[in-house]
């Protein structure tokens, strides 16, 4: 007998409002760059992660995403190098 559950089977028996608000905020971030936004998406991510009824796929899968959004971010809200530019970004001459 086969006890694994797919990423499908899991996503189905999820916490349906946290799956739906994650991922509206995930993408109001991904569209705007809205660091508010990918601040209540990390956080319903981790909500999901620690809901009983989550399996352990969803579960990890739902910790890197917050921990990806923690990353960007903190790197979103990172002063500017010197010169005023942002880290990465050519020097124009």
């Amino acid at each position: 007998m086969n006890h694994s559950m797919t990423l499908e089977d899991s996503m189905q028996t999820a916490n349906p409002e946290l799956m739906a608000g994650a991922l509206d905020n995930l993408m109001r971030f991904l569209l705007t760059g809205c660091r508010h936004s990918a601040g209540r998406a990390a956080l319903l991510l981790e909500r999901l992660a620690a809901a009983p009824d989550t399996d352990v796929d969803l579960e990890l899968a739902c910790q890197r995403m917050s921990d990806r959004l923690a990353e960007r971010r903190d790197d979103a809200s990172a002063p500017p190098r010197a010169g005023g530019r942002k880290g990465g970004e050519p020097r124009h001459v």
